[in-house]
């Protein structure tokens, strides 16, 4: 028997995990997520280091980082602990003098658009990081709001409360084919049956091209 549903997202990732919570946020309703594997977050979430910084010098960047920080400070009372967002802090030193001048400008861009960061001295890093070599430094900058996020806390904590609102967890089901039909909704061919759906959102990574 073909099973339908209203979306079918493909990969229980930390990607699919978001679009799964947020479309049930958004109110709807009969989703599935299908993975190819056992437990979620087996491919490249697993592989992830989870490093998070504003310390950019591309605006597109800072406004993404920035708006990423914000949403998991929203969620850090109901993640609770352990938390999944650690705010470490970058230290970026250098110990070139023009290389400092471009941190400068780097520090006075991100500012504008609303970065926490700080240029600091030598003395300064040395008081911050004692077990750095400070005697060649010239200066660096400190961005107290990154640090790093734990993919696979993040994609689990996603997926348990996209799960509490409705969404089908179909684990060890790897789409094999998918077709547009001339309704215009789609036949997913696994190996563990078909599927129906009215959309479809491909989070399957490195291997979404092969779907």
């Amino acid at each position: 028997m073909t099973e339908r549903y209203d979306t079918i997202i493909i990969g229980a990732g930390i990607i699919g995990a978001s679009i799964a919570w947020h479309l049930q946020n958004l109110g709807a309703r009969n989703v599935a997520i299908l993975e190819k594997e056992l437990h979620p977050g087996s491919g490249s979430t697993c592989k992830a280091n989870g490093g998070i910084r504003a310390q950019f010098t591309t605006e597109a960047n800072i406004n993404m980082s920035l708006l990423s920080m914000d949403i998991l400070d929203e969620w850090e009372s109901d993640i609770g602990d352990p938390p999944v967002y650690y705010k470490a802090g970058y230290l970026f030193v250098t110990a070139d003098d023009s290389r400092f001048s471009e941190f400068s400008e780097a520090v006075e861009f991100q500012r504008k658009l609303g970065v926490s960061v700080s240029l600091l001295d030598k003395q300064e890093i040395s008081e911050m990081a004692p077990y750095i070599h400070t005697e060649d430094i010239v200066g660096g900058t400190f961005g107290p709001r990154d640090g790093f996020v734990d993919p696979g806390g993040l994609c689990n904590w996603l997926l348990r409360r996209a799960g509490a609102n409705g969404t089908s967890l179909i684990y060890e089901t790897e789409v094999l084919h998918l077709e547009k039909l001339s309704d215009g909704s789609f036949q997913l061919e696994t190996n563990n049956g078909n599927y129906l759906a009215d959309k479809v959102v491909n989070c399957a990574g490195p291997h979404s091209s092969q779907i």
